[in-house]
């Protein structure tokens, strides 16, 4: 028998004691054992046992309750992240997806394109899962926001150097035989510093739709099952 078991039936073994030997103190001598003091033990035990069992069973119930009201939470909570998640990671493939095709398309971009892909990449924004929430998809969400971080500096630095290229060109055209070797060595430096931002940008961006792609189609699938469950 498991001690748990065990320790469960102390209470019986000790309330059967009990009645016993208040059944026989109410026939006034301990010595006395009827079948009276018997059967009012016997009845006492059977009494105490199951208001013991009712207790317990309360007590279970309760407990059960309250974990399927927990369940019940966090399936919510999970459920209404979920859809946040995945609008999250799809607005992300988009923009990524565009910035992508601009960096590669030929089109002479300015600071201000750059400033714009910063500030639309900024507005994506959302918490980190909850604890309950899937392993995998957490890891996955976590790692998109991490790179997503990595590209809105590269973006920044390339804003900053593209900046720094346009005053230089404007100083180059007013000095225009003045200091123009020295202005086109700068000119060089930042259209290099540029090109490596740039690339190092479109990495990021083919590492960060390596995410989401897959991550969409398995968050759509998980959607789909909550909305066929039954109400």
């Amino acid at each position: 028998m498991k001690k748990e078991n065990i320790a469960a039936c102390i209470p019986l073994i000790g309330t059967t004691c009990c009645g016993i030997l208040v059944g026989a103190v109410a026939r006034g001598t301990v010595s006395d054992w009827t079948g009276e003091t018997l059967t009012a033990g016997i009845l006492g035990v059977v009494g105490g046992s199951f208001a013991l069992y009712a207790s317990k069973k309360q007590i279970e119930a309760q407990r059960e309750i309250l974990r399927n009201e927990t369940d019940r939470k966090e399936s919510l909570m999970n459920e209404k992240y979920l859809i946040q998640s995945r609008d999250f990671i799809f607005m992300t493939d988009v923009q990524v997806k565009n910035i992508l095709e601009e960096l590669t398309n030929g089109r002479k971009l300015d600071y201000l394109d750059f400033r714009t892909y910063k500030q639309n990449l900024s507005l994506l924004e959302i918490n980190n899962p909850p604890d309950s929430f899937d392993n995998y998809l957490t890891q996955e969400i976590i790692r998109t926001k991490k790179m997503m971080k990595l590209l809105i500096v590269n973006i920044s630095i390339i804003e900053e150097l593209s900046i720094t290229q346009k005053i230089t060109e404007e100083q180059q055209h007013q000095n225009k035989h003045k200091e123009q070797e020295t202005q086109t060595q700068t000119q060089n430096q930042n259209q290099t510093r540029i090109k490596s931002n740039i690339d190092s940008a479109k990495s990021t961006i083919k590492l960060i739709r390596e995410i989401t792609i897959p991550l969409i189609c398995i968050q759509d699938h998980k959607i789909k099952k909550i909305n066929q469950k039954p109400s």
